[in-house]
């Protein structure tokens, strides 16, 4: 895994320090996007309203949450977050966050993933909205798509809709709007996802029955998702 030097180590510490955040203790990283509209075609707007009772989890267990990114328009108060999102801090901070913190959460954003990839930490990914984007991912990596619901009949999509190129198509020709839309992860999701990847982490990964069965069947469409000709994607 990548390792930062200490210069990078030292710069960081003192920082944090100086803004009174512990960074011995245990806490999480946290990135929403909740600074800007839904405004491309990858649909990946969220709320960080729904985060509320996985933030109230963590106090629970005595873990931190600290706001990640750039750019929010309001800072989130309370007690149990440090936000910093909402103010500029220097990069390497961020860097170093994401080395040291229990697990990762995010959204479908290519920087966020490849530094957990980079560090080997742990990383949730909520709210996404196309699984078929060549992320980086590990073995201690977890993903949750967004509801994709059809326009027409306005009833949820089968998961063959991303898999098999079809979505990724729409949108390279900007007609994904006309047949569907996304649907975020509601609260309650969010929370028995987020209790479900500590778990993992807890118990360092162990695959029950079901999980096996998913991931053999991803990686099997993967595979013909791959290996089909170009002209039928």
């Amino acid at each position: 895994a990548f390792k930062l030097n200490d210069a990078d180590i030292e710069t960081s510490e003192v920082y944090l320090k100086s803004i009174n955040f512990d960074y011995n203790n245990k806490f999480v990283c946290l990135h929403v996007r909740d600074h800007v509209g839904d405004t491309d075609k990858y649909n990946r707007q969220c709320s960080i309203e729904n985060y509320k009772s996985s933030i109230r989890y963590f106090e629970s267990k005595n873990i931190l949450v600290v706001k990640m990114g750039k750019g929010s328009k309001f800072k989130y108060q309370d007690t149990n977050v440090v936000d910093l999102a909402f103010k500029e801090i220097p990069d390497i901070v961020q860097l170093y966050l994401i080395s040291k913190c229990e697990f990762l959460i995010s959204y479908q954003t290519g920087f966020f993933q490849h530094l957990s990839y980079m560090f080997g930490t742990p990383i949730l990914m909520l709210n996404v909205s196309d699984p078929v984007f060549g992320y980086p991912m590990k073995s201690n990596s977890r993903m949750v798509l967004k509801k994709l619901i059809n326009i027409n009949n306005k009833k949820e999509e089968k998961f063959s809709i991303f898999s098999d190129g079809t979505l990724t198509k729409l949108k390279k020709e900007n007609k994904f709007s006309e047949k569907y839309f996304f649907v975020e992860n509601t609260e309650e999701e969010i929370m028995l996802s987020v209790k479900e990847m500590h778990y993992s982490i807890q118990n360092k990964f162990k695959l029950n029955n079901d999980q096996v069965f998913m991931r053999d069947l991803i990686i099997k469409r993967n595979i013909e998702f791959l290996n089909k000709p170009i002209e039928n994607i």
